[in-house]
């Protein structure tokens, strides 16, 4: 039986469905599996020996076959790489995002009141009752006692001093006692006799002869009277002074002294009373808690209020925490005051934090072209602690309120730092 070989077109370049290659597959597979030769295209056996034998023409043949196979397998592999890309979903938001970020930028937590408590006084520290890291005070609270030796001498010394200042004045106010007066009155009476007296010797002296007494003696009298007659007028003066009103230039010179005298009282008391160094107030000077963020002093050391600056302990009320970011200068048109922000720290990146634009610095670093701005944190919790870093996410106002530039004054503060 006869069966012709139909030729098979085999592009390799050309991309086919893989429905037609596994058709052309499935068509030739049988016909090339039951392949024949005609009788009229064998050998005879008589033939001479140099041709080729039947089993070698087969074998060519079946080569053929494989050869084909191989074809059609390649041109299906190529229409499977072509047609069997691999699809990736891409997701499609059908609503709106809720939040929208105008500015993405880093910086720090930082607490709203932040004190360090320095002495005022020097000394040694004599006690320590602050609590340990991480606890909390409230204000009013005895932290550090210093040695007040010292301090307590002064004060006990200036007031001595002005209780002496404030008698003086008092005695200059209210005149002479009358019993300084009645003595100045008798001892003048006592200066009128002895002078009557001396006048009486004198003049019987004078009335005898020359020759009677001697010339010393005579010199004697004379001297006497003239002193007799000096200290009535002494005692006559004593007696006025005694009685007169004080001058009003001395009592306002002993007022002064008085003065001056409760001053040094009060520093002496001031510096007394910096010895017992308490928890501050607020910066409104009202009563608050404060966390011990460090404690730098133990009893027993020395500090130094003149010359150095030593940090006894530093404070925190972290009641009331902060974002505190650096913004350029070409993005400072989309922040306004009161500007909704969410705060997401580094260490917890899933508790986000919401929060509001409170204020910015008015001036702005030359040298980095940045401003500082500080948002308000609205509800901190436990979680947040100073100096961590954290993403601040300026948002767009979700009431679709336009971005309000900087007020005027703000403007204005901005233009005087970049003056020059």
């Amino acid at each position: 039986m006869d069966i012709s070989i139909q030729s098979v077109e085999v592009r390799g370049t050309s991309a086919q469905p893989k429905a037609e290659c596994s058709h052309a597959e499935k068509e030739y597979e049988p016909r090339l599996r039951h392949f024949t030769l005609a009788d009229h295209e064998r050998r005879s056996e008589g033939k001479a020996a140099g041709h080729r034998p039947l089993y070698k023409s087969k074998g060519l043949l079946w080569m053929l076959a494989a050869v084909v196979l191989g074809a059609a397998g390649v041109a299906g592999y190529a229409s499977r790489q072509v047609h069997n890309v691999a699809q990736t979903e891409i997701p499609i938001c059908a609503t709106k995002p809720a939040k929208e970020v105008l500015l993405d930028l880093s910086g720090f937590v930082v607490p709203h009141t932040k004190i360090v408590v320095s002495p005022q006084v020097n000394g040694i520290i004599s006690r320590v009752c602050i609590p340990e890291e991480g606890q909390k005070v409230q204000t009013g609270d005895l932290l550090f006692e210093v040695d007040d030796v010292r301090y307590r001498a002064e004060y006990e010394q200036a007031e001595a001093a002005l209780a002496v200042a404030e008698s003086q004045l008092e005695e200059l106010e209210n005149g002479r006692e009358p019993e300084d007066i009645a003595h100045a009155r008798a001892l003048y009476e006592q200066a009128k006799v002895q002078e009557k007296w001396a006048a009486v010797e004198y003049e019987r002296a004078r009335k005898l002869t020359p020759n009677a007494l001697g010339q010393a003696e005579y010199d004697r009298i004379l001297t006497n009277y003239y002193d007799a007659r000096a200290a009535v007028k002494v005692q006559k003066a004593h007696v006025a002074k005694v009685e007169a009103k004080t001058r009003p230039e001395k009592i306002n010179a002993a007022k002064a002294e008085v003065q001056r005298a409760r001053a040094v009282r009060d520093r002496a008391k001031y510096y007394l009373d910096k010895t017992k160094i308490h928890a501050p107030a607020d910066s409104e000077g009202k009563p608050c808690v404060f966390t011990v963020l460090q404690k730098n002093v133990n009893p027993g050391e020395s500090i130094q209020a003149d010359f150095l600056y030593t940090a006894l302990c530093t404070l925190a009320d972290l009641r009331e925490m902060e974002a505190e970011v650096e913004v350029q200068e070409r993005d400072l048109h989309l922040l306004y005051k009161g500007m909704p922000c969410e705060v997401l720290p580094d260490a917890y990146p899933d508790r986000p934090y919401q929060g509001v634009l409170r204020r910015m610095q008015p001036l702005v670093n030359r040298q980095r072209g940045v401003v500082q701005v500080k948002v308000a944190i609205s509800a901190p919790d436990e979680y947040l602690l100073p100096d961590m870093n954290a993403r601040v996410l300026f948002l767009k106002d979700a009431s679709g309120k336009p971005n309000s530039p900087l007020s005027s004054a703000s403007k204005g503060a901005f233009a005087s730092g970049r003056d020059g």
